[in-house]
């Protein structure tokens, strides 16, 4: 298949008293009896689905997947107050609200759902991993584990402009100015690259984010994943270090296996974007 040959179709559904919005991709070939085998997929830290899930859903699309796209409560085109709000456990509930609406859409399969997440989305797909989902199989790229965002707020927090207003900084080019993200890789990326092309992204977050980040475990200590996963990480990851994606992948007993990419953490929506899409398609193909 060709681009053309995918359809996408504006949707919204419920999520915690609010509604969330995105887009639904399907294949335009023949819909199997039961339904299009499907992937529900979100956005990463403080992102919009105009960042990279229009891509990700052609490309599935291309594959035979249909997608569901969304943006979580409080950002993009979805609902909720006040705006640009990261509630991790919101968003948890989130991408299970989406696989309940997969599971009852009339032109997808409900025994066969999958998900993909990449970066803070990636915590959320291990959460969704681990326990009671409805998903058969789920892909987690450079995932958020644990502490590790939380202790890159360090330097950030300490800067003396910190926190004394309402709009708290996404990413920074360097550390002369507070951010959750004091990386020139970010900054190329998200505001040089993604603030041009998806006008919904915004440099901030709502302050009161950050507790809510800070406290937020993707797993329970000792969990892994129980339904088949492929992780994919970065070898020069600094903001989702691979070492502990590693040592997750060791001790998970369901099918599983590890892709390392070379690069940084923003490096799999740029240079290795197709090795990371090639990947997430192989795995959930052959899984759902």
């Amino acid at each position: 298949m060709d681009q053309s040959q995918s359809v996408r179709t504006d949707i919204s559904f419920p999520s915690d008293r609010v509604v969330l919005r995105g887009w639904l991709f399907t294949p335009s070939g023949q819909r199997p009896a039961a339904g299009w085998p499907t992937v529900v997929a979100a956005e990463g830290f403080a992102g919009v689905k105009e960042v990279a899930l229009e891509t990700m859903g052609e490309a599935f699309a291309r594959a035979g997947l249909a997608t569901v796209a969304f943006d979580y409560p409080y950002f993009g085109e979805s609902e909720g107050q006040p705006r640009q709000l990261i509630d991790p456990e919101a968003q948890v509930r989130a991408y299970r609200a989406s696989i309940a609406f997969a599971a009852t859409h009339p032109e997808l399969d409900a025994n066969r759902i999958g998900a993909w997440g990449a970066s803070f989305a990636g915590g959320h797909v291990l959460r969704l991993a681990s326990t009671p989902s409805g998903l058969k199989a789920a892909v987690a790229v450079v995932p958020h584990m644990n502490a590790h965002l939380t202790s890159r707020l360090g330097p950030g927090l300490r800067h003396p402009l910190a926190l004394l207003q309402r709009r708290y900084p996404v990413v920074s080019r360097d550390n002369t100015g507070p951010a959750v993200m004091q990386d020139e890789h970010g900054y190329r990326f998200l505001v040089e690259d993604v603030a041009r092309r998806a006008l919904r992204w915004q440099n901030w977050i709502d302050v009161r984010s950050l507790p809510k980040v800070a406290r937020y475990r993707p797993l329970a200590k000792g969990t892994a994943p129980t339904i088949p996963i492929r992780y994919v990480v970065a070898e020069g990851d600094h903001i989702t270090p691979p070492a502990a994606v590693r040592e997750l992948a060791a001790r998970t007993l369901a099918p599983n296996d590890l892709i390392e990419l070379p690069g940084t953490h923003f490096d799999i929506y740029g240079p290795h974007a197709e090795q990371m899409v090639s990947a997430s398609i192989d795995w959930l193909r052959n899984q759902l």
